[in-house]
């Protein structure tokens, strides 16, 4: 009850009309009406145009309000939808200002290109409905003028001609397309025959020339056993590092036409995506001694493991000896197989004695493609030089002189040196021991008679030429790494040397031999990088003798 007295109670409506308070109201009256509520007034942010001129109430309907469907006039609203006056205001000088500044970029554009330009660029505007869309093509490097500046104009005229000469130049002649879009053809002939005379004559002599430019001539990519667009772009980067018609050409690009080429072997090497083919691998070389050459020893380290580690899943040894056992009777085909190991073995010996270790690739088991039998008379006969075709030399228009059967000396000395270094490198060979000692003398003598049974024209005396000259630099890389892991003041004495010869005596010998040699080479041939290797590895063992 106490609760019931405390509660606030609402007052009662009065009566009606006509009707006394003693009266009960009969049962069938109608409820009491509900209080009527006003309606709340619709706000507009916009009025219309139409509205605001005749100064009506506008209901902001869109896109026709009321009052403009009744009058059936346009409706017109100076903001969008759900917008201000205020703020369509700032948006409209926003967008002005954004236009005046292109206008004024247009005009910078006309005023600062050159005049070739600036009437390309006028005649585009008069025929174009918008001005600012000639400007956002510009922009955009969806506008290409109708001919190129005067300055690239110019460029390209000189680089046709460069490349005119290198074709004129080059006795092989190959399409640069589909197997490299950095230069055109004349400058990849010239490359290729520049690579054909000198690395494949005697550094790397692992690639049939005819094969490999027969395949590269037929354009077809992927038919191609033994050329392939990564051999291709890894061969032009190795020579244009020396050839001189390369530094034009990147010169006049502004740019380094030898990265250009290692680039796209990079791009191909990853399209190949792991793939084991002996162009890959011969290519994987050459893109070592580029990248070493240009100072990235640590990147060319890698492409160099990336090769051997593909050799043996190629299988090459496996394959010539299967040609023999299935009666396949194919001589070509074991040409090429053999000629790839062979080039690869020789490459590899002299590359790993900069690391002073025995080859990676062992002496291969299948026969030599460059050996030649030194009890045949035809040995010792006097042979001319021949160019780059193989023809003879004095009716040539080459300028590089070739020795033939030369890489079967190569061969020998790169077997000898694989022998070498793996007693240099065995866990049981203690340097300047007795035994060591008689195992390095027996060593020395075999390569002095080695080098004293070659033909006459082996010997840069009797035939100076590029490849004469590498043959002695290479018999000197022999000598050293004999005598390199002994002690300078140790009594040397062979069937091939004075009485009382020591190691330091030797070193000696074989550095100013190297010295001579590339002294000699540099008055008649270009530079080569093969020289700084040469002088890097004299060097080595000369430096411990200055104390003495």
């Amino acid at each position: 009850m106490e609760s019931s007295q405390k509660r606030k109670l609402i007052p009662i409506a009065p009566a009606p009309e006509g009707q006394s308070a003693g009266q009960q109201p009969h049962a069938e009256r109608d409820p009491p009406s509900a209080p009527i509520m006003k309606m709340k007034r619709t706000m507009t942010l916009v009025a219309c145009e139409g509205c605001r001129r005749r100064r009506v109430k506008c209901d902001g309907k869109r896109p026709l309000c009321g009052q403009c469907a009744r009058k059936g006039e346009d409706c017109q609203y100076e903001a969008g939808e759900g917008e201000t006056v205020l703020l369509a205001l700032k948006k409209r000088y926003g967008a002005l200002e954004k236009e005046h500044t292109r206008y004024k970029e247009l005009f910078n554009l006309l005023r600062s290109r050159p005049d070739r330009d600036a009437n390309e660029i006028l005649r585009r505007l008069r025929t174009a409905e918008e001005p600012l869309v000639v400007l956002e093509a510009i922009n955009h490097a969806e506008l290409l003028l109708q001919g190129p500046s005067f300055e690239e104009e110019v460029c390209n005229e000189r680089l046709l001609r460069l490349d005119q000469q290198a074709l004129e130049n080059s006795v092989i002649k190959v399409p640069a397309r589909p197997w490299t879009e950095v230069a055109g053809h004349g400058l990849v002939s010239e490359l290729i025959t520049d690579y054909f005379t000198w690395d494949n004559t005697y550094l790397l002599p692992s690639i049939d020339r005819n094969v490999f430019i027969g395949e590269m001539t037929q354009c077809e990519i992927s038919s191609a056993r033994w050329c392939s667009p990564l051999l291709v772009n890894a061969m032009c980067a190795r020579r244009s590092q020396i050839l001189e018609r390369a530094r034009l050409f990147g010169a006049l690009k502004k740019q380094d036409v030898t990265l250009l080429f290692l680039d796209e072997a990079k791009k191909h090497l990853d399209v190949e995506q792991g793939r084991a083919t002996i162009p890959t691998v011969q290519g994987l070389m050459l893109m070592y001694m580029t990248t070493t050459c240009l100072g990235k020893d640590r990147a060319g380290r890698i492409y160099r493991n990336h090769a051997l580690e593909l050799i043996p899943r190629l299988r090459i040894e496996a394959q010539y000896h299967s040609l023999l056992e299935d009666g396949h009777e194919d001589p070509k085909e074991r040409n090429l197989l053999s000629k790839a190991i062979w080039g690869l073995f020789i490459f590899e010996s002299r590359v790993a004695f900069l690391y002073f270790q025995p080859s990676s690739i062992p002496v291969p088991q299948v026969p030599n493609p460059f050996a030649v039998d030194v009890e045949k008379d035809s040995w010792h006969q006097t042979r001319s030089n021949v160019d780059v075709l193989d023809r003879p030399f004095e009716e040539s228009p080459c300028e590089v002189p070739l020795v033939p059967d030369i890489n079967a000396a190569t061969c020998s000395l790169a077997v000898l040196f694989y022998d070498i270094m793996m007693h240099n490198t065995n866990e049981e060979t203690v340097w300047g021991s007795k035994d060591d000692l008689r195992k390095q003398r027996g060593l020395y003598s075999k390569f002095k008679k080695l080098t004293a049974s070659w033909p006459k024209r082996f010997h840069l005396e009797n035939n100076f030429a590029p490849s004469t000259c590498y043959l002695r630099m290479q018999e000197n890389e022999v000598g050293f790494s004999i005598i390199q892991t002994l002690r300078n003041g140790t009594l040397f004495e062979t069937p091939a040397s004075e009485p009382g010869t020591t190691i330091s005596d030797l070193c000696l010998v074989h550095c100013a031999s190297d010295s001579q040699t590339i002294n000699a080479y540099l008055n008649k041939w270009p530079f080569d990088t093969l020289l700084w290797r040469s002088l890097y590895l004299s060097m080595q063992p000369l430096v411990l003798t200055l104390d003495n």
